[in-house]
């Protein structure tokens, strides 16, 4: 039987944006930003995102000795002070925080952005396609922006399982039948 620690390490990949299949205990690595903006360009043909990553974790440590190091602080403090879980990617625009800065809409353009980044990227492995599963796919989108959506849902051939509560154009609904 395998130490909990060596699982945990064993599990760990050094590239901070990768893709992990568990089946095959295989990494795919993907450049997230670089795909996040040709979504993002194909959606709003507009704005510019940053991003950046943050490990969990000082950079140029090795995790294994940041664990063991921060291990009696955390039993003191009562909570976990490093690690792959308190990774995060801060997504910028100007300069400011997307969060202070996007209207909601924008919002749900980027959001939806990454999600079709990462099922591009899945895609790409020849593996399989991503399954969508959306609520209220037009909330937040004015027309021309919840076409764009559904265009793209649509260009890459995956499952949706959209609600909405008003129903999509003519045309758009159209095309989905005719890719069924």
């Amino acid at each position: 039987q395998r130490d909990p620690e060596d699982f945990i390490t064993y599990r760990l990949h050094p590239k901070p944006f990768c893709l992990f299949f568990h089946e095959s205990a295989q990494f795919v690595s993907c450049d997230p930003l670089r795909e996040t903006r040709i979504v993002l360009d194909e959606l709003s043909g507009g704005f510019q995102v940053r991003m950046s990553y943050r490990s969990g974790w000082p950079d140029g440590l090795d995790l294994a000795n940041v664990l063991g190091e921060s291990a009696p602080r955390e039993v003191k403090s009562g909570m976990t002070l490093a690690g792959p879980h308190r990774a995060d990617v801060d997504l910028r625009i100007n300069g400011q925080s997307c969060a202070a800065t996007l209207s909601r809409g924008q919002a749900k353009v980027l959001a939806s952005a990454l999600m079709l980044a990462q099922a591009d990227a899945i895609a790409d492995t020849g593996r399989r396609k991503a399954i969508f599963l959306i609520d209220d796919i037009g909330a937040e989108l004015d027309a021309k922006h919840r076409k764009r959506l559904l265009e793209a849902l649509l260009r890459r051939s995956c499952q949706v399982l959209a609600t909405a509560v008003e129903p999509p154009e003519a045309d758009a609904l159209a095309r989905c039948r005719d890719t069924a």
